[in-house]
């Protein structure tokens, strides 16, 4: 999927788990300069309503997500994408999908999810989903993007939108994890995750 500003600036390519609440709060910006003064609630970290008042404050173009070789180019003048590390971002789909939001009969432990992945992935709509490869968002070729960012990376992200519009945006952190503790990851789990994102890590989507 990807959003717009409503003056057609930035055109930003969407991943689940990259961060994309806060990008949403500083396009929304652009078209309510004023919102973050008028309705701080709308910016608020983990309230679960945020993602749709920010959303559609933008233009919102495609589908949610690609086969990684027919990924659509637009031709607004800035292009941007922020990208994950495939094992960080798993780890944020769980403590969020699954702790926070809920969104499985049960709530396995990180360990129980991994070794049944397979069985949440194709029972669980929302599991399915939030766990898609990031090349499903943003393709195979990084040429069609002017600006890449990692989610390391968030004060770029802000810089640009502060060089493109010529004036000052605050600091946004909006993320949806809620307050539960990351899981201990083990080598061996880590290893599985990089083995099954391993298409991310050959499209340099890490």
């Amino acid at each position: 999927m990807i959003f717009i500003s409503n003056d057609d600036k930035i055109a930003y390519y969407h991943a689940p788990k990259n961060g994309s609440r806060t990008v949403l709060g500083y396009l929304a910006l652009t078209k309510e300069p004023t919102l973050f003064d008028t309705h701080p609630q709308h910016f608020h970290p983990v309230n679960d309503e945020v993602y749709n008042e920010l959303r559609c404050r933008t233009q919102i173009l495609g589908r949610h997500d690609y086969d990684p070789r027919l990924v659509p180019v637009v031709d607004n003048p800035i292009r941007i994408v922020v990208k994950r590390d495939p094992v960080k971002r798993f780890i944020s789909g769980y403590t969020n999908r699954v702790l926070h939001h809920n969104k499985m009969r049960d709530k396995p432990d990180f360990s129980e999810f991994i070794i049944n992945f397979d069985k949440y992935h194709a029972t669980y709509s929302d599991i399915q989903t939030h766990f898609k490869p990031q090349v499903r968002f943003f393709g195979l070729d990084k040429s069609i993007y002017t600006h890449i960012f990692d989610t390391s990376e968030m004060h770029l992200v802000k810089e640009l939108f502060e060089d493109t519009y010529q004036k000052k945006f605050p600091d946004l952190h909006l993320q949806q994890g809620g307050t539960n503790e990351k899981p201990t990851v083990t080598k061996e789990q880590q290893n599985w995750i990089m083995e099954k994102y391993r298409i991310d890590y050959n499209a340099g989507w890490c």
